[in-house]
């Protein structure tokens, strides 16, 4: 057996190389894909509606409606 050719040794560079490639990028997707739905998956605490200390002025309570406050307060 003689010395390869360089297309033979191209031809083998690329029969190793595609699949290495390919099975990198599946890879990569995967594991990029499961950060993004992870960080998606952090839970928001929940907090009940109700009389809280006013944010703004602690000398009054306002109201929580469980998303936001309101313009409702009391002294």
């Amino acid at each position: 057996m003689g010395a390869m050719s360089p297309f033979h040794v191209l031809i083998i560079l690329v029969v190793v190389a595609v699949p290495v490639i390919v099975v990198g990028a599946i890879v990569y997707a995967v594991v990029s894909s499961s950060r993004r739905s992870a960080n998606q998956l952090v839970a928001q605490p929940f907090v009940a509606p109700g009389w809280y200390a006013d944010p703004q002025n602690p000398g009054q309570r306002r109201w929580f409606d469980g998303a936001q406050w309101t313009d409702s307060t009391t002294p």
